[in-house]
């Protein structure tokens, strides 16, 4: 299934064998409808999962690192291997609006290549994957 919102990461390019700051960026498109995101238990969530290792197709070494600022009324939670952004309260992403989250000193791996971040979106009755 499609995804509702826009995603991406600044920088959209990392240095081999580094320490970076990411900013994850999540954008309602300007051309979209608003979006409710439930909070609490049961509520709606985006799960962002970082490929981990040390091959071509991994982003990070690790998993450990943290998140910095998020955009309020968000929160960032690692369970597993996975990030999950929920909302603190019920809000409504405006189109044109963003959540920005930082990921602090994310420990890129040594080798060159491509990866690809997992992200999930639980939104009302939907989901989707890209």
């Amino acid at each position: 299934m499609s995804v509702f919102l826009n995603y991406s990461f600044l920088p959209d390019a990392v240095f081999v064998n580094s320490n970076d700051n990411l900013k994850f960026v999540v954008q309602n498109p300007t051309s979209g409808k608003p979006i409710p995101f439930k909070s609490g238990r049961g509520g709606d969530t985006i799960t962002v999962a970082f490929p981990f290792g040390d091959n071509q197709s991994d982003l990070v070494t690790n998993l450990n690192f943290g998140v910095g600022e998020v955009t309020s009324p968000f929160t960032v939670t690692k369970i597993g291997d996975n990030f999950v952004v929920t909302a603190t309260e019920s809000t409504t992403l405006d189109p044109g609006e963003t959540i920005e989250i930082t990921f602090n000193d994310v420990p890129i791996n040594n080798s060159t290549g491509t990866a690809y971040v997992t992200i999930n979106e639980f939104i009302g009755v939907n989901s989707g994957k890209t």
